[in-house]
């Protein structure tokens, strides 16, 4: 099912404005920075910071709160700054270095006892554990920061953090991911949060989806696209109508389903929402299917097939432009740290040649004291500071040979590291296609198979046997040809994967590794049961098999678990 939750969002504000515009503010910002005066300039750098970040200039942005950062005197402000760049590293999808910053700036709070960052914080870490799938953390940093918000009788915070806490548990729980939802209703309806009410009644609607509680999840799915048609929001009106959609097919209702995804189709197309697009064109085709007019099933589905490529390859693209926006801030701060190595050498020599001066000032003393002493003196000291000279400048030759080896070193290295993510990512892109494509080609070979079963009703027995023998052997030499195929590309991105699983678990058979590979791929019971000509019911009695041949109880997630394997 193609049914979205709305999620969550971190504290830092991205603008819609026009680019061109955006980007004369930003030129006159930076016309003015040398009349600003010294006190304010740490939030003038700011300010240029938050206008490269709504143009999504990232790497522009983040220098300027770092300049902001390094001059100001104001601890909460640090702090603040602090938090809007692990907010960029999020957007950007580095985990690693947007949970850094926040620690940092989590710390500082603690110690100012900054309740208003504190809560802040917390539930952006929280959001980013919920995103990288480690719920338990999650749920820790967003009780943590829900205290906080009840500290500071924040109404609109409170509700918030209850509907983050509802998508934690929407894994892990239902019952209690449906008990958050409804508290986060409930706040929203007494501040009359028109946006915020429509979000909850979407969840909620979501939470009875999952339930198959189909009735119940479309009387919250109407609610919201009430609030959704007030607010004038067409791309959550065209997500709802078309979850409307969902549930009603699961209701058979397929004519009132067909009617919704085209609504939502409509305005997708509108919006030019490729998502939104693919998920009413799949509704669509599992309607028709429903309604056995299979030439508009097969239609529906080639569109869907078609609108996911373009989507696959935008993401291609935006990935392509994250990674390399990484290189660059990399390589500034890179560029940074020998600029203040070069400041120390010079400051180095600086204080060689006063040294120097001093010594020159001493020798005049002393030939006005003594003629002779003088002049003997001065012969040694201008031979001793000759070869201070040329010891210093072959110090100063050595360490810009070390430098320069060293800046050859790390372009190699993040060269080398540039092309082994770029290696692994393609790979894993080559795996996903491979997996998707098998499942649509055995959906279409099993579709086959169902009309030859039809035929068989009309046909003798001896025909029979043959035609079955015939579809046996297919769907064996088939499948092992896939197996093989997907194999070696798993292999290749997963490399220690098999080998971990089998010194640890000995005893599992073929088919039981073959589903753990499957599994750590994330994909669903309905699409092995498609790769493997198995039914859904069959992969469901192997998942349990396997859970116990790993000893796993129930509150362990199985896919989370293999993950962590290889």
């Amino acid at each position: 099912m193609y049914l979205k939750i709305l999620i969550f969002s971190l504290f830092i504000c991205l603008s819609s404005a026009n680019l061109f515009a955006q980007n004369s503010t930003i030129d006159s910002l930076i016309s003015a920075t040398n009349s600003i005066p010294e006190n304010e300039k740490s939030k003038h750098y700011e300010k240029i910071g938050d206008a490269y970040s709504i143009i999504f200039d990232y790497s522009n942005a983040i220098e300027n709160y770092k300049k902001s950062i390094e001059i100001s005197s104001d601890k909460k402000h640090k702090i603040g700054i602090k938090n809007k760049i692990g907010g960029i590293y999020f957007y950007m999808s580095d985990y690693d270095m947007a949970i850094e910053f926040f620690n940092e700036a989590l710390i500082k709070s603690e110690e100012l006892n900054d309740t208003v960052n504190l809560s802040s914080i917390l539930n952006n870490i929280g959001i980013i554990y919920q995103k990288t799938n480690n719920i338990e953390k999650s749920i820790e940093y967003l009780n943590k920061s829900l205290e906080y918000k009840k500290l500071l009788q924040d109404s609109t915070g409170i509700a918030n953090t209850y509907n983050n806490l509802g998508n934690a548990f929407y894994k892990k729980d239902l019952d209690k991911s449906l008990e958050l939802y409804k508290k986060a209703l409930e706040i929203r309806k007494k501040i009359h949060d028109t946006i915020g009410i429509g979000q909850s009644y979407n969840n909620i609607g979501l939470i009875y989806f999952q339930q198959d509680n189909n009735s119940e999840a479309i009387k919250y799915f109407e609610s919201a696209l009430k609030i959704k048609k007030i607010t004038n929001d067409p791309k959550s009106i065209a997500i709802t109508l078309n979850n409307i959609a969902e549930a009603l097919l699961q209701l058979k209702k397929y004519s009132e389903a067909i009617n919704y995804s085209y609504r939502s189709l409509e305005i997708a197309k509108g919006i030019e929402a490729l998502l939104q697009i693919a998920n009413a064109y799949t509704t669509l085709s599992s309607s028709y299917e429903g309604t056995n007019d299979y030439r508009n099933a097969y239609k529906f589905h080639k569109l869907y097939k078609t609108t996911t490529d373009s989507i696959f390859n935008y993401k291609s693209q935006n990935k392509i432009a994250q990674i390399e926006t990484l290189y660059q801030l990399n390589k500034k701060e890179q560029e940074i740290k020998i600029d203040k190595q070069k400041i120390q050498l010079l400051e180095k020599e600086n204080k060689l040649k006063q040294i120097t001066q001093y010594f020159f000032i001493a020798g005049i003393i002393l030939f006005i004291i003594i003629v002779f002493i003088v002049i003997y003196t001065l012969i040694l000291r201008n031979k001793n500071t000759k070869q201070k000279l040329i010891i210093s400048k072959e110090e100063k030759q050595i360490q810009e040979l070390k430098i320069e080896k060293q800046k050859l070193k790390i372009e190699k290295q993040n060269l080398e590291n540039k092309k082994l993510k770029d290696e692994l990512e393609l790979k894993k892109r080559e795996l996903t296609s491979k997996a998707m494509m098998l499942i649509k080609n055995n959906e279409t070979i099993l579709n086959i198979l169902n009309e030859i079963n039809e035929i068989k009703q009309n046909t003798n027995t001896e025909t029979i046997k043959k035609i079955n023998n015939i579809i046996t052997k297919y769907k064996i030499s088939k499948n092992n040809f896939n197996w093989q195929e997907f194999k070696m590309l798993f292999e290749e991105v997963h490399q220690d994967f098999y080998h971990k699983l089998t010194i640890k678990y000995s005893n599992l058979t073929p088919a039981e590794i073959k589903l753990c590979a499957f599994l750590r791929l994330n994909l669903s019971t309905k699409e092995i049961a498609a790769i493997t000509f198995k039914s859904p019911s069959t992969i469901k009695t192997t998942r349990k098999r396997l859970r116990k041949k790993l000893n796993l109880t129930t509150e362990i997630n199985l896919i989370s678990f293999l993950s962590k394997i290889g």
